[in-house]
């Protein structure tokens, strides 16, 4: 609004900020990608400030005067720091990221400290315990991760994926009867799913005869 009168010479400048919108409207879905507009931005706000600042120098009880200024420059302040996000939520996804960075590289211990965290701050999340129990399934710790697996079918019961780790958890210990039912429960939210099919066809086989002697 301050730089209005000189649109002729900051033509380019809107340009870009207005191309960069589309953009990122267009082709981009993560809040990140915003990010390129903040430089575009930053003169525009500092031009703004300045304009404050002399306006207010100039003319001793300027904004006594106008009230109206009064009023917009608190709602600027407010609105600029307004929360937007959750900031805990956001905590617990930048941990949950390290946590499977971590997981990734082979750091066993470190990822499940990590995948803690963040359902530690974040609260419930049938991803976040999804994760862990994959983690814990590595490290040796089947029957926490079986119990976390639980946990994030009790939040959502339509992750097939769950379904199916419960499955090959529950088979590696030769729990056939809470392998099927976890297999079953995958088809029923996926009925073309390969691998809960295949993973019920073997497990429905009757046991192969003792070797004869």
């Amino acid at each position: 609004i301050t730089t209005r009168k000189s649109w002729r010479e900051l033509w380019l400048h809107y340009l870009l900020i207005v191309s960069m919108i589309v953009a990122v409207a267009l082709f981009f879905i993560l809040g990140r990608y915003r990010l390129p507009l903040v430089p575009l931005l930053i003169p525009f706000a500092a031009a703004g400030i300045a304009a404050s600042i002399s306006r207010l120098g100039a003319r001793p009880g300027f904004f006594i005067r106008r009230p109206a200024s009064v009023v917009t420059l608190i709602m600027a302040i407010v609105i600029c720091n307004a929360p937007v996000h959750d900031e805990r939520e956001l905590d617990a996804s930048s941990y949950m990221n390290v946590g499977i960075s971590a997981g990734k590289a082979g750091d066993l211990p470190t990822c499940l400290r990590w995948l803690q965290a963040s359902l530690d701050i974040g609260g419930d999340n049938a991803v976040g315990y999804y994760n862990l129990a994959g983690a814990q399934a590595m490290a040796g710790q089947t029957a926490s991760a079986i119990e976390s697996l639980q946990h994030a079918k009790q939040l959502d019961p339509g992750l097939v994926q769950v379904d199916l780790q419960l499955g090959q958890l529950h088979e590696q210990l030769g729990h056939a009867t809470e392998a099927i039912q976890a297999y079953q429960d995958a088809l029923r939210n996926d009925p073309s799913d390969p691998i809960a099919m295949a993973s019920l066809a073997r497990l429905r086989l009757p046991p192969p005869p003792p070797p004869i002697r």
